[in-house]
């Protein structure tokens, strides 16, 4: 995941407008029917912790395929957070797989 820039999201960006912290997915688990009635699903979670982007106002995450370059999955610019040591933040992505048999 990485975090902030300021432009709304479009499907020919490749990268985050304005890069301040970059880390490994927190958490993963399978959406359980949650997403689209089916069970193929998955929702990803990232924790911004209490130590970790401090002084840096977030306005945007993306989720990446690489911990490096790579393909952005998705992107959000979500209403500006003035991050502190007081504050954590989590973003969490529903994706969903319209899975189907061949006719």
């Amino acid at each position: 995941l990485r975090l902030p820039g300021v432009t709304a999201p479009a499907s020919s960006q490749t990268e985050l407008g304005n890069e301040v912290y970059r880390a490994a997915i927190s958490q993963r688990s399978k959406g359980e029917g949650a997403i689209y009635g089916t069970d193929a699903g998955l929702i990803v979670k990232f924790v911004v912790n209490s130590q970790s982007a401090n002084g840096s106002t977030l306005r945007e995450a993306g989720l990446f395929n690489a911990a490096a370059e790579g393909t952005m999955l998705a992107r959000v610019t979500p209403e500006a957070i003035a991050k502190t040591e007081d504050i954590l933040v989590i973003y969490t992505w529903g994706i969903g797989f319209d899975v189907r048999s061949a006719p």
